[in-house]
């Protein structure tokens, strides 16, 4: 059966969907976020708007929109600087039996919902499904690609989505190995989860880490329920400089410990092959938050980091590293530097 424009406008006759919008000082965009939600083409919705102790005119906006549109509701706590422990807070206070989350500075084509609901609907056996997004700069101009496409995710990922209707896929069960060994192709804007699974299977957000949160979650999903890709652009991811992965540091540490996870939980999925490229691609993500704390001067870091590649697969470039270490940061430099002039010296005299 499907949902058709006149059910989707009878608000008793469909499923509520609970979208959980995390905020913190994002007054330039949270109208605009809010906005592509309230003029969906599904109606059936909750929009809970979990404040992070911001300090700017963000929430007092959201207050605005509230009041008139009952849909919208505030939920105000004190900062915690983690986007999993805000998510959680909206998952806590959701009623839908769908729940989709969307960042505060981004926004969805006006038919996201409805298409997600639609294809929920028609696959009941489905635990969730994701779409790609747009990618917009901070004026809201669209650039070039996509999230998925920008990565050539349909063939990079074919062999492991199986076509079940046009434009929509079932992920295979090696999806798992791929999204850990590759890409996880799962946006937290772009997804769809019935809410009783969150429920039931403890599908959260860590609250320890600030990057990464989410593809644990995805990690969880597509290892033990029936999840669907719609091939469709539906939304707008925005790039600026003010996003949190923007910090490399923070970036590759929590990206290393989410994987780290993946491995103890699921590793036992992953044959003798895929585990030591899975451990080599976590020795590099260490490898180069060893690289990453040298250029800030913190040795001692840098050491720890090298120990943990070398621990994950990584033997020349850590050992290598960790002597490097030792050496005072001004004679690296130097060192690397008379590396790069010598390299470029014989560049020269080949082309001769």
């Amino acid at each position: 059966m499907s949902i058709n424009e006149d059910v989707v406008n009878n608000i008793s006759a469909v499923p509520k969907v609970s979208i959980i919008i995390p905020l913190y000082n994002c007054e330039n965009f949270i109208r605009e976020t809010i906005e592509s939600v309230v003029t969906q083409t599904y109606h059936h919705l909750e929009i809970i708007v979990v404040d992070d102790g911001s300090t700017d005119r963000g929430p007092e906006i959201v207050r605005t929109l509230a009041a008139s549109d009952p849909r919208i509701n505030l939920i105000s706590q004190a900062n915690s600087g983690r986007p999993g422990t805000t998510r959680n807070r909206g998952l806590e206070c959701a009623t839908g039996e769908y729940v989709s989350y969307l960042d505060s500075d981004d926004r969805w084509n006006r038919h996201r919902v409805e298409h997600c609901v639609q294809a929920l609907h028609e696959h009941p056996e489905s635990a969730a499904i994701f779409h790609d997004l747009y990618f917009i700069n901070t004026n809201g101009a669209q650039l070039s690609g996509s999230f998925l496409k920008n990565v050539n995710f349909e063939t990079r990922s074919e062999k492991h989505l199986e076509e079940i209707a046009p434009k929509l896929f079932r992920l295979r069960k090696t999806y798992l190995t791929f999204m850990s060994l590759n890409y996880c192709g799962i946006s937290t804007d772009s997804i769809m989860i019935r809410r009783n699974l969150v429920l039931q299977h403890g599908l959260f957000f860590l609250e320890d880490v600030s990057c990464g949160e989410d593809i644990d979650v995805w990690f969880r999903l597509v290892a033990d329920h029936d999840v669907l890709y719609l091939n469709e652009i539906l939304g707008d991811y925005r790039q600026h400089d003010e996003s949190i992965t923007k910090n490399k540091i923070l970036f590759f540490s929590d990206a290393a410990q989410v994987h780290i996870r993946n491995l103890k939980r699921f590793g036992s999925r992953f044959d003798t092959a895929d585990s030591i490229a899975y451990r080599e691609k976590i020795a590099g993500h260490f490898t180069t938050l060893a690289y990453l704390w040298l250029e800030k001067g913190r040795s001692k870091e840098a050491r720890k980091a090298y120990r943990d590649a070398f621990h994950y697969g990584k033997l020349c470039e850590p050992i290598i590293g960790y002597c490097k270490s030792f050496f005072p940061l001004i004679l690296r430099r130097k060192l690397r530097n008379l590396r790069a002039t010598t390299s470029l010296t014989n560049t020269s005299s080949r082309k001769a």
